[in-house]
């Protein structure tokens, strides 16, 4: 907790030491502290003014009954870390909701294309803090299409392979995981909703798991136009995310 206490020192910190405070603190409960402080310091407005803007903006309240983004970023981050503990998951939590800081003030509390424009000030703030590339793609990725997550349930197995694509799921499958915590952890932040189940986590990874398990050794032995075979691999693994959704739906009724 030690790194927690934030002093009016940190005004005088170094890229290099603000990243390294930053991403120590990724490991430690309730980093929402640390960077609620240096929000109230002036210094979150310095180093990453993307984020720090995100204090006072609303969100429909029938979503985000903490109505403030800033406000649900620190729940999210707090989740993330309680939840999942790895830094890179963490991270993503505090930039997932960049683009809400981007926001034109006559659309409040309304967010439209969010998602897409939190990606630009993400990789911003990679390269400013010279974050670790892997920490800045997952954060991207998250930023793009955690809303697409969180429509899972309600999405047709077509749509749920071009999200796979999309995330690079197939050959990814560990990012995967780390992006579906994200969302999670977005998804349950939120006042009132910080105990929900969010199966979406856990069936987005099996989606991808039965897409990865279709054997195309066997489909590229059987098939004889080559040109062919990419679109026969797509329609087989298609056809396995229909079956875990099937199931999916098939045990949620009966539960």
């Amino acid at each position: 907790m030690d790194r927690l206490i934030v002093g009016a020192g940190a005004h005088v910190w170094s890229r290099e030491q603000m990243r390294e405070e930053m991403l120590l603190v990724l490991d430690q409960s309730n980093p929402s502290i640390f960077f609620e402080r240096l929000h109230v310091l002036g210094v979150l407005a310095e180093w990453i003014p993307e984020l720090d803007c995100l204090f006072g903006v609303p969100q429909p309240i029938k979503h985000h009954p903490e109505v403030d983004t800033g406000v649900h970023t620190m729940m999210v981050v707090d989740i993330a870390q309680a939840r999942f503990d790895h830094p890179i998951v963490t991270w993503a939590a505090l930039l997932h909701d960049l683009g809400k800081g981007l926001t034109p003030k006559d659309e409040w509390p309304s967010h439209r294309l969010h998602e897409i424009r939190g990606v630009k000030p993400i990789k911003a703030v990679g390269e400013r803090l010279d974050i670790p590339q892997e920490y800045t793609e997952l954060a991207a990725l998250v930023s793009e299409h955690h809303l697409r997550c969180h429509k899972l349930l309600e999405m047709r197995p077509r749509s749920v392979m071009r999200l796979l694509e999309a995330l690079d799921a197939i050959d990814n499958i560990d990012r995967l995981r780390l992006f579906a915590q994200v969302c999670e952890a977005d998804a349950c932040g939120r006042l009132g909703f910080e105990k929900r189940y969010y199966p979406q986590s856990q069936l987005l990874v099996e989606c991808a798991e039965a897409a990865r398990g279709v054997d195309t050794y066997a489909l590229q032995q059987e098939t004889k136009e080559v040109r062919n075979l990419p679109e026969k691999i797509r329609r087989f693994r298609i056809s396995a995310i229909r079956q875990v959704m099937a199931e999916y739906r098939k045990t949620s009724r009966a539960a």
